[in-house]
């Protein structure tokens, strides 16, 4: 925990105008009072920010399994019982899932009218910061 807060901590502070958009967020939400449980549920920006934070600086950077099946890899045969190691860091970070992936970009999070057509995230199981399970 410490250090996926650690990250989103940097991310922001190389971000002014995340920073601005999270505290007016914030003030919208809460009206100045401290954040309680209830708050959350509407503090998409947050988790935009968190999400986006775990893309770029996943807890969990590699995935193993060990290969139940064979199974064709990009064209190679990989044998049953083989060790299959996933970068999740690299796999985050791919354009093939996540338009300009070097962006912290929170809005990519975002499921409202105004994010529409502006860099969605368009397969969510692409980012898996905590691996799977």
């Amino acid at each position: 925990t410490s250090h996926a807060t650690q990250w989103a901590l940097y991310l922001l502070s190389r971000h002014p105008n995340v920073q601005e958009r999270l505290y007016n967020e914030i003030q919208q939400v809460t009206g100045g009072e401290m954040i309680n449980a209830e708050h959350l549920k509407n503090l998409s920006y947050v988790k935009g920010i968190i999400k986006e934070s775990l893309r770029l600086y996943p807890v969990a950077p590699f995935l193993t399994r060990y290969l139940s099946d064979d199974l064709i890899l990009g064209g190679y045969h990989v044998p049953k019982g083989q060790l299959v190691v996933i970068s999740l860091f690299t796999t985050g970070r791919k354009n093939d899932y996540f338009k300009e992936p070097e962006k912290f970009q929170p809005e990519r999070w975002l499921r409202n009218r105004e994010n529409f057509g502006r860099n969605p995230v368009t397969n969510s199981h692409a980012c898996l910061p905590f691996g799977i399970g």
